[in-house]
């Protein structure tokens, strides 16, 4: 059977657990005791306190890929019951030959029934594999008819994956992506998975995969070049689609929701890079409820992972949303004041904070950079999509627009009107996930002043959050004509809604070009860049970042409930 020992495998882990076990013969007590988070918070620097929570945290990110991994063999293996590890190699063909592998893409691009494409397994090193340079393998299971177990296959990750991405871009499809990036410890995939599953729009939902997680790790270890990834990216986003084609329906479009906030920062650049034109959503919350939510969902409410299978379910091939809501895959290294601040939360808080603040980093990174990228996606704010109130999410209950527009992207029908029933599937099917999540009280109940303000602290000192206003740069604001990017300047006080009128610099952003104005939105070079799948315009003109920022009166995210400025102003 394949090694779950890989190279992703930090040193760090390896030499905390080696450590730990040279030392516990004189000391046993004492390393019992120093596991402890609230002892390593007094005995520990910031600093070293960081690199112990992130071996810790990389040791977790390992071990749920192992254990996602040996779920799936032994479900492809016919269940727990049946699996040997020496069947399961013996089963598994092993392709390496340019021919292998190129009759098994032929294979899978020319089969028309999507019940027979295969699932992704698994992505490992081979821990039989003589040479010293070991590459990595893909492990595919295909459905047999007649049969516990699946047919198995074993391809080198990287030629593989080029030659399946070569032969699915020659491939027409009528078929659209949209990529559901996160930053609200899981509940954009929660409430949007839901809705779009209901709604009867003929959507194809790929919730969490498991592969992800592990394709982001890689990313951030280094492992194999970004541009080889970006084809192992594309390759295998391809292949999940093309195995719910069969589900894809009016819409014809594909929904993957990517697996939590943790795996946002290494993903969405290459997502981006690889599917330029398909639709992206950049769902987010404010810190405070993203914190709330991602403990809630570490002590209760967990994902049960059910070992004993004997087929692949979708439950096996998602990664566990508790997971990688609260342990970061892409920690924040520039941020100097980030540690010591850290060290105030515990290990939990501390990680689902740097979780969510390192995937705000690498939207605004993308945002920075819009004009190379050309990343323009629908920026949705939960609170609107939930119907909260206050500050940031408006003084009157938005969800329902917030809601239409939001499919009105998904689905590509921002020219047409949505059907009634679609709708009406849509709105039951939100107040569902509105009920829910409701089951965990709000940041507001759940933290106290002092926690408010530690939290203040951690989000203030990434300077970039701090732009514009108090919601993420370009949210998509609730309303019948909505568009993808915001042309106006914003200068209302923290406490005060958006402003209404149009700055006239602004306007030149877009507004008006060679095509003329457009009543239904931006336009640029004749494209209406509030319409789905307009990501491909290029030419925006570069956003300017302000000298300075004035922290009492400008936040990217609303506070909710910050107890801080306040204070301040009384």
């Amino acid at each position: 059977m394949p090694s779950h020992e890989t190279s992703i495998y930090s040193e760090s882990t390896l030499r905390l657990l080696t450590l730990a076990a040279s030392t516990a013969a004189f000391a046993g007590v004492g390393i019992a005791l120093l596991q402890l988070d609230g002892v390593s918070r007094k005995i520990l620097s910031p600093e070293k306190l960081r690199i112990k929570r992130r071996a810790t945290a990389q040791y977790h990110i390992e071990k749920a890929i192992a254990n996602a991994s040996n779920d799936l063999m032994c479900a492809a293996g016919g269940g727990h019951n049946l699996y040997d590890p020496e069947e399961d190699r013996a089963m598994t063909s092993l392709l390496t030959t340019d021919d292998e592998i190129d009759s098994l893409v032929n294979e899978i691009i020319g089969e028309k029934d999507s019940s027979k494409a295969p699932f992704v397994v698994s992505i490992e090193l081979d821990d039989e594999d003589p040479r010293a340079q070991r590459e990595y393998y893909l492990f595919l299971a295909f459905p047999k008819e007649g049969s516990k177990r699946y047919r198995r296959m074993q391809v080198p990750l990287v030629r593989f994956c080029t030659k399946l991405a070569d032969a699915f871009e020659k491939k027409l499809t009528s078929t659209a992506l949209c990529f559901v990036a996160d930053a609200s410890s899981g509940l954009g995939a929660e409430v949007l998975g839901k809705v779009l599953s209901e709604c009867g729009a003929g959507l194809a939902l790929v919730r969490e995969p498991a592969w992800m997680v592990t394709v982001a790790y890689m990313i951030q270890k280094n492992v194999i070049s970004k541009s080889k990834m970006e084809r192992v990216l594309f390759a295998l986003c391809r292949l999940d689609a093309n195995r719910v084609r069969d589900d894809v329906g009016a819409s014809r479009t594909v929904v993957f929701t990517l697996p939590g906030q943790s795996c946002t920062p290494p993903l969405l650049p290459l997502l981006q890079k690889a599917f330029p034109c398909e639709r992206h959503v950049f769902a987010y919350d404010t810190c405070a409820e993203s914190l709330c939510r991602g403990l809630n969902l570490s002590s209760g409410r967990k994902k049960k992972r059910i070992a004993d299978k004997e087929s692949i379910s979708s439950e096996l091939l998602s990664a566990p949303s508790d997971l990688m809501a609260r342990v970061p895959i892409a920690p924040l290294r520039s941020l100097r004041d980030l540690p010591p601040l850290l060290a105030t939360f515990s290990e939990d808080q501390a990680n689902i904070i740097e979780s969510w603040m390192s995937s705000v980093n690498a939207f605004l990174l993308m945002k920075q950079n819009e004009n190379e990228n050309e990343y323009l996606p629908f920026v949705c704010r939960m609170g609107f999509l939930l119907g909260r109130t206050g500050l940031g999410d408006g003084y009157t209950d938005q969800s329902d627009i917030a809601l239409q527009n939001v499919l009105q992207y998904i689905t590509g029908s921002r020219s047409r009107p949505l059907k009634d029933e679609v709708l009406d599937a849509a709105r039951v099917a939100l107040a569902d996930a509105r009920k829910v999540c409701e089951v965990f009280p709000r940041a507001e109940k759940q933290m106290t002043e002092q926690e408010q303000n530690q939290l203040e602290e951690c989000v203030f000192c990434h300077k970039e959050i701090l732009i514009g206003n108090k919601t993420l740069i370009d949210t998509v604001q609730p309303a019948k004509e909505w568009s993808l990017k915001s042309a106006r300047k914003l200068t209302g006080c923290a406490c005060c809604g958006p402003e209404d009128e149009y700055d006239s610099d602004d306007d030149k952003i877009g507004q008006e070009t060679s095509a003329g104005k457009d009543s239904g939105g931006l336009k640029m070079n004749g494209i209406d860049l509030s319409v789905p799948g307009a990501g491909f315009a290029t030419g925006l003109t570069q956003r300017k970042k302000p000298a300075f920022v004035d922290g009492k009166t400008q936040f990217a995210f609303d506070p909710t409930k910050f107890s801080y400025f306040r204070s301040k102003e009384t």
